[in-house]
Parts: C-alpha cells; sequence; structure tokens
C-alpha cells in the first residue's frame, strides 16, 4: 500500500481484506453483505428461475448464498452460470468447492478476503468456456488475458470496432496459416 506524504487531507481506504484495518488511524467500519433474503432473492433472479419455481429452490439457493458470503459478484455469476445449465443451484457447492481448493493453493494472500467466492465463480465459468468447443468460446477465452489488463474502466466500442475492421483485412488463407 502507497499513501501520500502530508500533513492535511483524508485518505478513505476501501478493501474488502480485514487485514486492511490495520492502516487506519480512525474507526475501521465493516461494511456487510446483503441480508441472506437479499442474496437468495438476487441468486434465483441471476439464474433466471421464474417466481413460480422461485420457493422450490429457496433452500438450495439460501445454501449457495451462505456458502458466497452474500457477496453480490459471486451470487450473479453463479446464478449464470446455474441459469446457463453447467449444473443446479443443489450441485452448484460441489462445482464451487473444486474451483476454490485448486484456486487457493495459487492465491494464499487472497484467501482471507471475499473475493475468493468471485475468483472460484469466475473460474467455474472459465472452465465451461474451455470444456466448449464453440468459436465464440475460445474467443472469449483469448479476449480473458488483454481484458483483464484493462483494469475496471470502460473500454470505448471503438476499440472494439477497430479490431474487428482490421481482422476483416486479414486474408482468409492467411489467418489459416496461424
Amino acid at each position: 500500500a502507497h499513501f501520500p506524504p502530508g500533513s492535511s487531507g483524508v485518505l478513505v481506504l476501501t478493501s474488502r481484506n480485514a487485514e486492511c484495518k490495520q492502516y487506519a488511524t480512525a474507526d475501521f467500519v465493516a461494511l456487510e453483505g446483503l441480508s441472506p433474503n437479499e442474496a437468495t432473492q438476487l441468486l434465483l433472479k441471476a439464474a433466471d428461475v421464474a417466481s413460480d419455481q422461485r420457493p422450490l429452490l429457496e433452500d438450495d439457493a439460501r445454501g449457495v448464498a451462505t456458502l458466497l458470503q452474500s457477496h453480490p459478484l459471486a451470487l450473479i455469476q453463479a446464478g449464470v452460470y446455474v441459469g446457463r445449465g453447467h449444473c443446479t443451484l443443489e450441485e452448484y457447492p460441489k462445482v464451487y468447492e473444486r474451483q476454490r481448493k485448486r484456486l487457493l493453493k495459487f492465491r494464499p494472500s487472497q484467501a482471507q478476503s471475499r473475493y475468493r467466492d468471485v475468483y472460484a465463480t469466475f473460474e467455474a465459468s472459465v472452465e465451461i468456456l474451455q470444456a466448449s468447443q464453440t468459436q465464440s468460446s475460445r474467443d472469449a477465452l483469448e479476449l480473458l488475458p488483454l481484458l483483464a489488463m484493462c483494469g475496471p474502466s470502460q473500454l470505448p466500442l471503438f476499440v472494439f470496432e477497430a479490431a474487428w475492421n482490421g481482422a476483416q483485412k486479414i486474408p482468409k488463407d492467411e489467418s489459416a496459416n496461424e
């Protein structure tokens, strides 16, 4: 962490990693996630479960929401994963646990962070892309490293338009040789 030097001003540090509270010179405020009911409903909505089917799946959804510590991004990713038919809400904890164990071997500094939930749900989605034989899945996997370097800021549409236009100028026989 880098904190700018100076004798006046206020620095607000936000993190999901509780270890960062050591940098606080004033009160440390822990913000909680969604309530169990809100988390369950968000997951069911992200999984595109029909309203009349939600009561039947609430117990499984509540279990997944608890597993993901009500982290909104993890809930949305898990919901989309389930909604696309890769597994059921009942099966999701096993998928998550498999990915979580693998990830914790490589990300020990994040092991205490709530982001581990996002990593595991993201990795489950990547696993599906890797198993898919479609061109769009291969393209998505190729784009991931590029987009990961871009940070959280939005990419202008013209970047993709320029790439598309440039790709159209590559002769078909040249692209087959690569």
